[in-house]
């Protein structure tokens, strides 16, 4: 089979401080993020499926990967300029990645 390389942050693989919710969302943005763009929009919808590669995933698992998004915003991890989840709607949300 052929896959595709992801190349992962040497700084982010060596925190130790990084939640595993926070470097399960980082491998999902980094997978998806494409290097001849400035900005990737994702939403929480597009970052589960590329973890487990199904649609089948729970509220609490894309309720962990909000939390990690956010945990590598506040850590400087990543810069997002707009970040939401209406958790009463399901809305999805849009992130501008900059990695």
């Amino acid at each position: 089979e052929n896959y595709d390389m992801v190349y992962l942050s040497k700084k982010i693989c060596s925190d130790k401080g990084l939640s595993h919710m926070a470097f399960g969302s980082y491998v999902a943005l980094k997978s998806l993020h494409r290097i001849d763009r400035e900005n990737t929009y994702v939403s929480v919808n597009m970052l589960c499926y590329e973890l487990v590669n199904s649609m089948n995933f729970s509220r609490s698992f894309k309720e962990s990967i909000v939390l990690g998004i956010k945990e590598l915003i506040e850590k400087g991890r990543i810069r997002c300029q707009d970040f939401s989840w209406d958790k009463a709607a399901e809305e999805w949300w849009k992130c501008i990645m900059k990695v």
